[in-house]
């Protein structure tokens, strides 16, 4: 019938490329806006940056809040699903670990290798900003900012030390350029 019909038609949608299961905690990658479970993503991160189901190259990506929330409700619902609870809380407890080791390189030429959590930046990385000149932060991330202990190098100048929400903030030595610290 018509509504068996809608709802095959939707699970196929909900369904990751990778794992071939339905999505858990959604990612759309940018520009082909491709759904992948984020544990799944983050893995094929670490092999390539192209879109693992099309294959372009990935220029940025996103927990889809949007998607999430209709996949949490459709796990809710009388419907069909092919995830028990244990699998989906293993998949949380490795998503708020914070090891997943990749490589990313943005659209601007930045750089970044390191550490991600949920699809950000977490715990230790090392950044290579292209804007110009080249600056380069290695340390402490978290939620995508620097936080924590790092060393910021950029236009002879060193930094090195307490960041706080991308910002230095608490102990550290500054040496600019001419040798003055």
């Amino acid at each position: 019938d018509k509504e068996t019909s809608v709802k095959e038609k939707l699970e196929k949608e909900m369904r990751c490329w990778i794992c071939s299961k339905i999505i858990y905690e959604c990612v759309t990658v940018v520009p082909c806006l491709h759904h992948f479970c984020m544990f799944c993503f983050m893995q094929s991160l670490q092999e390539s940056q192209e879109c693992p189901k099309c294959s372009e190259l990935i220029v940025d990506f996103r927990k889809d809040t949007t998607a999430n929330c209709i996949l949490e409700a459709y796990a809710e619902s009388d419907y069909r699903t092919d995830r028990g609870a244990e699998e989906c809380k293993d998949i949380e407890e490795k998503l708020q670990a914070g090891g997943i080791f990749a490589k990313f390189k943005d659209p601007f030429g930045n750089i970044y290798v390191g550490n991600w959590k949920k699809c950000k930046r977490y715990a230790k990385g090392k950044m290579t900003y292209l804007n110009g000149d080249i600056h380069v932060y290695e340390g402490d991330w978290k939620d995508n900012l620097r936080d924590g202990k790092g060393k910021l190098i950029w236009n002879g100048h060193i930094y090195e030390g307490d960041w706080r929400k991308d910002k230095e903030e608490g102990q550290g030595e500054m040496i600019y350029s001419n040798g003055d610290i």
